[in-house]
């Protein structure tokens, strides 16, 4: 794209932080080497499939190779002029651009440029299988990354928890019964107790009356015993409910500690990310346009601290 001489000249400012007040100005075509080529990138993992339009415009230096690493541009082939500007000059063609004949080896260097140096970059994470796409951010691939390993974990946990929540269930249920058969025992208990006391004192009374018989004094020791079972069986009771509860704090510990572990393991996982590299075959690989470019630069005149001098400004943008 044209750009002005007011333009050129503020770009110019800018960089070399000074003001510039010309005498003269010329716009100037200047040769070039221009190639323009479509790029297909496929990557079967990520699912990527996409074009890439790139360019080059490279300025060639008397005898030395031309380096396909600078003059990136970015232009459209059909943005490019037919016709120069009226009163516009030509620059001298350089020898090394006056072969036509060697046209077609330059073209097959700017494609091996691209083959070997033009490529795609993708974000991968390993551990959630996930790339990202080639106009994604990292910050927004990290936040993709985020909800992905939250999903993960969630559904990990998910899992662990109906796991641990039928071993809970079990206990559960087999403290309940312990409850119920403590309740029960409980009501034994008393009963004997009430009964061992009753017996005792049926004993007491036999004995101050003088009536007192071997088998009063049986009854008494069986009472004695079965009111020692029922307490046998009531502390029976408590100690399976004491260890049954002690086992459901175990597993609800160890739940904590696997929700713990899966929790940062994941959260580990999203700042595991890797840079792949995709390229393009040579096949896929389609030039565009590809030759002679003259290109218009601004030539002009100003005065620094009393000396006269010459500047050469891009009158064209090709970002």
């Amino acid at each position: 794209m044209n750009v002005s001489l007011e333009w050129a000249i503020r770009q110019a400012e800018e960089e070399k932080g000074t003001t510039i007040v010309y005498q003269d100005k010329q716009l100037v075509y200047e040769p070039a080497l221009l190639g323009l080529a479509g790029m297909y990138f496929a990557h079967t993992k990520s699912g990527l499939s996409q074009k890439q339009s790139v360019g080059r415009l490279v300025y060639p230096r008397g005898e030395e190779a031309l380096d396909w690493s600078e003059g990136e541009v970015t232009i459209n082939k059909k943005e490019l002029a037919l016709k120069p500007v009226q009163d516009a000059l030509f620059a001298d063609l350089p020898q090394s651009l006056s072969d036509a004949r060697r046209f077609k080896s330059l073209e097959k260097e700017f494609v091996n440029h691209l083959y070997h140096n033009v490529s795609l970059t993708l974000l991968h994470n390993p551990k959630l299988k996930l790339y990202s796409t080639p106009d994604e951010t990292p910050k927004e691939f990290q936040r993709r990354c985020r909800v992905e390993a939250s999903k993960k974990r969630d559904a990990e946990v998910e899992k662990l928890q109906k796991k641990y929540d039928k071993k809970l269930d079990r206990l559960e249920d087999r403290k309940r019964r312990e409850e119920r058969e403590l309740a029960q025992d409980q009501v034994e208990y008393e009963a004997r107790k009430r009964e061992e006391l009753l017996s005792a004192g049926e004993s007491v009374l036999e004995f101050l009356t003088g009536r007192r018989s071997r088998r009063a004094i049986s009854i008494a020791s069986r009472k004695r015993r079965l009111t020692q079972q029922a307490k046998a069986d009531v502390e029976e009771s408590l100690e399976a409910i004491e260890e049954l509860e002690a086992q459901i704090q175990e597993l609800q510990k160890e739940l904590e500690e696997e929700i713990t572990e899966v929790t940062e393991r994941w959260a580990e996982a999203i700042d595991v990310v890797k840079k792949v590299k995709v390229r393009a075959k040579k096949a896929d690989i389609s030039v565009e346009a590809f030759g002679l470019a003259w290109v218009p630069h601004w030539q002009v005149t100003y005065e620094d601290e009393g000396v006269t001098r010459q500047l050469s400004l891009p009158a064209y943008r090709g970002d």
